[in-house]
């Protein structure tokens, strides 16, 4: 009972009536120990069916193409009574069987028992099917669905490629011009009469049928002929009054990787015009496959008042399947372009989803805005000649430091939603001279500190800016240029969560934990109180799976 209390989540059912004989070099002392019934906490989530033995062979493959998986070699054992089970469980999940890890906890009764590395548990695919073997009978008893894993993925062409003959043909039905739909219906009828090799598959997720697609469309835009009459739509886009179209040619032999791709950057007047009236938060996405062409589409869209989405403007970018950086140099490039066609414009909020070259693209163009905002506002100050004694510069300094812990309480008090008895006042203003000079100082720090700074230490220095010279008329054009944010999409977060972190811990209660911590960690209301609440996620003895990876 001592040794069952120290066992993970996955050997908490060890009280079932399954038995089986380990051999002598693990010990004469445990002749028979309980094996925990493989599929038994999950009966609520399986069927069960009889088989004939002749049709264990047919239905195993059946079920491959059905659900779609690859299934391993069966982990074989028997029980006390003499059943012959064998457990199947999918190629691409990383997930031992629970007897092979049972086996490994008590390998010898001399041996205090220990805790196996937990890293091979509950990550990738649980699809399993267990076979016990009767006299005429087999009983297959298979779980409902698979998770951790898509269909069609780089995992799946690893594990269980595609035949080449079937990527040849897909291929040739594309190029004569065939929809995938029909190009899926051609392959089913050649599949019944085609027979691959053993570690070869049959058949083709729609993912695959897509990524042969987009690679035929790939192949065909280095023909220069194919640009022809794409480039004359561009051309009678531009020519229409009150069109913006800015464009760089496809050119894939160029030395430099930002000159490779095509970019196109669209917008009409009537969006410029809806770009000021419902602009204030833009939120940014992509779409592939929805053109002929194979150009990735973007589009940034603003709120209207009726709670719907209004394109703002379009892009269009070509990816090279093996370029790297090539969507982060195109969303750089086409911030770039609305921010020069729409001068004076600046957001409160970008919402991305969780692309990061998208995240960093949108950084680096705020970024490069406010370092160009705070030049030219240098540029203003220091031809003048300021002429200020020591303490005209202090009384300026602290002039300067009062209205930013004013502003700093204004913020708490609207954070926290309540009020204080006690609010810090702010004394006569010093000459302007003085407190050019001390403006002067917090821009040239200010673009010092900018070079190799991350995000949020970016945006924690903004915010101390805004807060000391947001109510000087010469800094309010950069003020607001600083006040704009990256906001990632809730439901994006949360996902990127449940696949790539929250996997990684193997108890429920542990993972149930982390998602509340994390959801409190994402709702701190200042970067302060992010920080100290990082830290003490971090401290926790059952977040030491995630240590490295939260930013």
């Amino acid at each position: 009972e001592e040794e069952e209390e120290e066992c993970d989540e996955p050997l908490r059912h060890v009280k079932k009536a399954m038995q089986v004989s380990l051999p002598a070099s693990f010990g004469c002392s445990v002749a028979l120990l309980t094996v925990p019934d493989l599929l038994e906490s999950d009966d609520q989530d399986s069927d069960v069916h009889v088989w004939q033995p002749s049709q264990v062979a047919e239905n195993l493959e059946q079920l491959q193409l059905s659900h779609p998986c690859v299934l391993r070699s069966p982990v074989k054992y028997a029980t006390a009574a003499g059943t012959l089970c064998e457990l199947y469980y999918c190629r691409r999940g990383t997930k031992r069987g629970r007897a092979d890890t049972y086996i490994y906890r008590y390998r010898s009764p001399l041996v205090a028992p220990r805790r196996p590395p937990t890293s091979h548990l509950l990550v990738g695919c649980s699809f399993r099917v267990l076979l016990k073997y009767y006299e005429n009978a087999v009983q297959a008893t298979i779980s409902r669905g698979h998770t951790h894993h898509a269909p069609g993925d780089d995992e799946d062409q690893r594990h269980f490629p595609v035949a080449e003959e079937l990527v040849e043909y897909a291929g040739s039905l594309i190029r004569e011009g065939r929809s995938l739909r029909a190009v899926d219906v051609a392959l089913a009828v050649r599949c019944e009469s085609f027979v691959a090799a053993s570690n070869r598959r049959s058949f083709l997720h729609a993912k695959e049928l897509a990524a042969i697609q987009a690679a035929v469309k790939c192949s065909s835009m280095l023909d220069k002929n194919a640009w022809t009459d794409f480039m004359l739509k561009l051309d009678l886009l531009a020519c229409e009054p009150g069109n913006t179209v800015a464009f760089t040619p496809y050119a894939p032999a160029a030395k430099v990787p930002e000159e490779r791709g095509f970019k196109a950057f669209l917008q009409t007047s009537e969006q410029q015009e809806w770009l000021r009236s419902f602009g204030s938060t833009i939120f940014l996405d992509a779409t592939h496959g929805t053109n002929s062409s194979n150009l990735q589409l973007y589009g940034g869209a603003g709120n209207a008042e009726n709670k719907q989405g209004i394109p703002l403007w379009f892009g269009l970018c070509s990816l090279e399947p093996k370029e790297k950086g090539q969507e982060q140099i195109f969303v750089e490039w086409m911030l770039t372009q609305l921010f020069q066609t729409n001068a004076g414009y600046c957001p409160s909020a970008v919402m991305l989803d969780k692309a990061s070259q998208e995240h960093r693209a949108v950084e680096r163009v705020l970024t490069d805005r406010a370092r160009y905002s705070l030049q030219e506002l240098l540029a203003t100050i220091l031809p003048a000649p300021h002429i200020v004694s020591l303490a005209e510069k202090e009384e300026a300094q602290m002039y300067v430091e009062q209205v930013e812990n004013r502003a700093a309480y204004m913020e708490l008090v609207s954070i926290a939603a309540a009020s204080f008895d006690e609010v810090p006042a702010v004394g006569c203003p010093p000459c302007d001279s003085a407190l050019l000079v001390v403006l002067a100082e917090d821009c040239q720090a200010f673009l010092d500190a900018l070079a190799g700074q991350p995000w949020h230490a970016y945006v924690s220095t903004a915010d101390r800016f805004r807060r000391r010279w947001k109510h000087t008329p010469r800094c309010s054009n950069l003020c607001q240029v600083l006040s704009t944010r990256i906001l990632l999409c809730w439901f994006h977060v949360k996902a990127a969560w449940h696949d790539s972190l929250l996997t990684k811990i193997t108890s429920e209660q542990r993972r149930v934990d982390a998602y509340h911590d994390l959801c409190a960690l994402m709702c701190c209301p200042g970067w302060r109180q992010y920080e100290s609440e990082l830290q003490r996620f971090r401290g926790r003895s059952a977040m030491h799976v995630l240590s490295g990876v939260v930013p």
